[in-house]
Formats: structure tokens, sequence, C-alpha cells
């Protein structure tokens, strides 16, 4: 792996050059008699092994046509890692942010700060002004980072800075690739001028001024010297020779990338970039180039149509591959890549009853996959989402993961919902995704057995050895039906259609008193009069209260409870009923009813037990 040392960014109003090869170049050597790259590896590098390093930083295919008397660049031997590591060798060049820069991706390179200044090896930092010269040799590459336009220099190239206001240039010799965004660049090229805006193209010029300009993305303008101007659009290059008008010829790439597919989105560290091969193709030139400026860019060169890059970032990426050794070959299209390992959002509400049914709902990253046990359904485009389950007897553990997508960092969290309890035991079904679930810190059991009071269960959901969730639930068994206090009737003297208010004290030692219809009473009068009434309210002093208004013609005589009924929130029920809990007359002419403050029961019955 090639080596980069530590940068420190300066920020001005100039352009700065940084060396770098994707490691620090620290001296040039000449090769002596008998040595091979191995022998150089131990003694300037002290590691044998980084052989490789020295062959790919100058450009040796073939470690063994090493010749006597040849320059080799020798990068520093204490250089660090770079951000990514790839299955080969690789150059990682980081970008300056805001400042116009240079910097050196493989080979040698040369500058020099105007025309009367003198060549001058590129090893530390130079400002770059005004009519500022880069030069690369045969296995030199520069990159360039100015306002928005990121430039690439092949070897063999001369470039000229004309002026970094407006991003002006001239290409003199050799190659450049460019990828603009919003400002306007200009290069001049022999007898033309080359003008764009967000778009991509690659530009080259030989020894007899001849101009080949290949268009990526976009489109350019080619301005000849008399003023004409061609238009060369995405996927056509345009050979210009010297006084003549430019050819234009449709160009194909012949590299197809394979995986992963456009717009990719993974959460893996090490991905596995794949592509088909091309005939007479001798290498491949990878690029897999960040979005952000503070990212390091990552290039490559690899003789299979495959490359393995490891410990990738989280990040937006393009990534695209060039056939090296085909005439006229050109760039495949740039494949969108997401790197994102973060877990979405996820949070429960408080279940609740609806109908027949428990909600369990809450909410996470939009579009999200959300899973309930094996039930699985995608959050609303707000993150909403809900399950259903039918209301049960005994014990519900739920388990709820999120993922942003498939295979994506998960999200968890759970719940515990306790339904009606029957008896002593009760059924314990658990619903999760993934991992395990435990019981008063025992794996599940399907019965859970319980006892008359309250039970305190602790529970909690492991995946992977992590608690995911967990908590304690209280279970209340009662099996003891209500107690009944007082029976009063309100008021004690009454006519034909007057009302009635009755009010039935009441306590349970368990869960509670019933709602106002689980208590019930049937009154029965004069002639035909009978009536079954549910309660109206239930006080906080925990009186059931009912009313009825008497019919107009009531004859006179006696109103009595026949039956008093009243529920707990269990089910337990008392039942108390008699020939008559009544009053005597008074007064029948008026058809007044007196109603005294204390009941008789008479023959009472009592059921204990759940209806």
């Amino acid at each position: 792996m090639i080596m980069t040392k530590k940068l420190i960014y300066s920020f001005s109003i100039f352009a700065f050059v940084f060396a770098l090869a994707g490691g620090a170049i620290a001296k040039e050597i000449t090769v002596k008699r008998g040595e091979s790259l191995s022998i150089i590896a131990a003694r300037e590098l002290g590691d044998i092994n980084r052989w490789q390093e020295l062959a790919d930083l100058n450009g040796i295919s073939d470690p063994r046509r090493l010749k006597e008397g040849q320059s080799l660049i020798i990068p520093d031997a204490e250089g660090t890692s770079s951000v990514f590591s790839t299955s080969s060798s690789s150059a990682s060049i980081m970008h300056l942010q805001g400042v116009p820069s240079l910097r050196k991706i493989a080979g040698a390179i040369r500058f020099k700060s105007s025309d009367l200044a003198g060549w001058s090896d590129l090893k530390t930092n130079a400002e770059i002004k005004t009519g500022s010269q880069i030069m690369t040799a045969n296995t030199g590459i520069a990159e360039l980072k100015i306002q928005s336009a990121l430039l690439e220099l092949g070897n063999f190239s001369i470039l000229k800075i004309i002026t970094l206001d407006g991003l002006k240039m001239q290409l003199v010799i050799g190659n450049l690739t460019i990828k603009t965004g919003s400002d306007r660049i200009v290069v001049l090229s022999g007898d033309n001028a080359i003008e764009g805006e967000n778009c991509e193209f690659k530009l080259a010029i030989d020894e007899a001024g001849a101009l080949r300009a290949t268009v990526y993305n976009g489109s350019i303008r080619i301005i000849r010297h008399d003023g004409t101007s061609t238009s060369i659009e995405q996927g056509f290059t345009a050979t210009v020779k010297r006084g003549a008008v430019p050819e234009l010829k449709e160009v194909i790439s012949p590299v197809k990338l394979a995986q992963p597919k456009d717009n990719a989105l993974t959460d893996l560290e090490n991905i596995l970039f794949q592509w088909n091969p091309v005939q007479g193709a001798k290498s491949y030139r990878f690029e897999l180039i960040p979005e952000s400026e503070n990212m390091p860019k990552l290039i490559d060169e690899v003789t299979q149509p495959k490359i393995q890059v490891n410990a990738i970032p989280e990040g937006k990426f393009s990534w695209s591959v060039t056939p090296i050794g085909i005439q006229d070959a050109i760039k495949s299209k740039s494949f969108a890549l997401t790197v994102d390992r973060s877990a979405p959002l996820l949070k429960l509400n408080p279940p609740r009853q609806e109908g027949a049914n428990w909600i369990i709902s809450g909410n996470s990253t939009p579009n999200a996959i959300v899973m309930l046990g094996n039930e699985k359904i995608t959050a609303s485009n707000t993150g909403s989402f809900e399950f259903r389950r039918n209301l049960f007897s005994g014990v519900l553990i739920a388990g709820v993961e999120a993922r942003a997508r498939v295979n994506g960092a998960a999200s968890r969290a759970g719940i515990a919902l306790a339904g009606r309890v029957d008896g002593t035991s009760a059924e314990v079904v658990s619903e999760i995704p993934s991992g395990k679930v435990l019981v008063n810190g025992l794996p599940l059991q399907n019965k859970l057995q319980l006892a008359e009071g309250t039970n305190n269960i602790s529970w909690s959901w492991e995946v992977e050895s992590e608690k995911i969730a967990g908590g304690s639930l209280k279970i209340v068994i009662d099996m003891t039906p209500p107690e009944i206090l007082s029976v009063r009737a309100e008021p004690d003297r009454i006519k034909s259609g007057d009302r009635v208010t009755i009010k039935v004290g009441a306590k349970d030692r368990g869960m509670g008193l019933g709602e106002p219809d689980a208590a019930r009473i049937t009154i029965v009068g004069p002639g035909s009069f009978e009536l079954e009434l549910n309660a109206k309210s239930l006080s906080n002093g925990g009186e059931y209260i009912f009313e009825f208004d008497t019919p107009r013609n009531l004859k006179s005589g006696y109103l009595r409870i026949t039956k008093l009924e009243v529920s707990d929130r269990d089910g337990n029920t008392i039942i108390m009923e008699s020939e008559g809990m009544a009053t005597e007359t008074v007064d029948p002419r008026e058809r007044l009813h007196k109603f005294f403050s204390h009941i008789i029961f008479l023959g009472v019955g009592i059921l204990v037990g759940s209806l």
C-alpha cells in the first residue's frame, strides 16, 4: 500500500503545490549495477516487501528490467497509511478546501512559477500564480483543483496557468481531463479554445498540434482561430487538425460496470467493484471519487476487471473505469454509490386498545423497513407505522426492528403486554425478529405460573448477547368478587312520574371495580312493572349510580329490588337475589311511596367466580 503523510492545510489567496505520490517524496536515487527493487526497498525503506510500491510509483511494469543508471523516486520511509486500502497498491489524494491546489498522483512532476523561472522538481509546497507551468514525465500524473473544477494532467504533458480568476489555461502538449462545476473554464490548445461548464471532458494534443476532445458528460464548445465554433455533445469525440474543421465521431465506452449497481446503497466497509473485461486492454484505471472534498480520492491501476476496496468510509461516491492500452478508449459511465451505516430512528408509542385489537405503533425513518416478529411493513413517508394484534389472554413480548434498507443497520425496541389472565397460569408468547427472550432471567417458557395477588415479572430481549429491551410486568391475580357495602335510595318519598336515584356502594380488593355497565339491578313493582337497569356512572368513592323515571300511570304498591349484580375488572362477579328489597306504601290516594335508607335482604343468593 502506498503510504501518505498527514497534510497541513493552508489557506490563502494563492494556490499551493503539494507533493503527494501516495507518499511524500523524500529523494531520488540512481540504480547501481546488480541492484533490484527488493534490494533498494530493503535499503531505502527498511522493508523488502515494499518493492511493489517502488514499481508502482515509478511506472515499472516489469521489475526484472531495472537498468543500471535508471533514476528512481523513493517515497518517505515513514509515511502513514491512506484512508482506503485496496487489493493492490493505490494512490490516495486528499482535497484542499477553498484553495487552488496542485497535487501529484504518480511519477515525476516539475513546475516553474513563470516563463522566466527555471524548472524545479515538485517536492515541497510551491506558490502558483499567473504564468505558472506544470510538466509531467512519462509516469507523471497531477491533479489540480481550482474553484469548482477538478483537473487531471496526464503523463508527458505541459499545462500553463494563464489566470486563476476566470479559469483560463493553456494545454501545450499532452492530455488533460476536466470536470467542471458551475464555473466556466477556458483551455487554449493549438489553434483552438475549448470552453465549458457543468461538464466532463478530456483534451489531448500531440506534437503536431492536432487536438482531440472527448466529452463524457454535458457539452463543450471548440472555438477556432477564425472565430467559428463547434459544439461537442456527450458521447462524441472531435479531432481538430491544425487549420482544419473539427471531425466528429461518436464514441461508446467499451467498459460496462457490473457491481455495485448504479445508485447502490450499502453499509459494507469492504466492497468488491467489478466490470466486464475489455478485449485488448492491458490494464484498467479505477477511480473512486467522494462527493465531499474532505474525503480522500482513490485512483488505482489493476490488470483484472475487479478491485476490492477496504475500509470505505460513509459518504456519497462515484466510481468509473478506464481501459488502458486501447486507442481512443474512453472512461466508463460513472456509477453513484452511497455508503451509509447509520441505523434509522425508532420510537414506540404506548400501546393502546382499539376494539378487539391491541395497537402497537411508533415512528421511524421515512420508508424504513419495520418488523414485529415475522411481520414486515414499510413505514409511511412521515415515518409512522402500526401493527395490530388481537386481544389475548396471557403475556405478549414483542420486538420491533427497523432498517433503512434490506440488511442495513438495525434499530430495535421491545414492549411487553399483559392481557386477561384466567386462573394461576398464563400463556407467554414472544414475537421477535431475531435473538431470544428471557423471563425472570430464564429462557422463555410457554406457561407462566402465577399466584393470587400481585406477581412481578421481569423480561428482556437479547440479540447476540446484547440486551435490546427489558422491563417488568405487574400481573394481579384476582379471584375474589367485589363486596357490596350499601344500597341507598333517593328521595324517600315519590309519586308516579318522579325520578328515582339508587346508589350502590362497593369495593374490590383486586384490580378494581368494573365500569358502570358492570353493575346491574332488577326492579319490580305493582302490576306488571319490571325494569332492568345498568349503572349510569361510578363515583370516585366507589358508588354505582342508577337513575330511572317511574311511569306516570304506576299503581300504588311496592317497588322492590330483586337482583343486584356487580363485576370487577377481572370479571369476578357477585350476584345478590331476593324476593324483595322494598318499603311500605304511605297514603295510596296520593300514590306516594317511601324508601327507607336501609334495605332488608330476604333470601339473598351469592355467586362467587367469573362469569
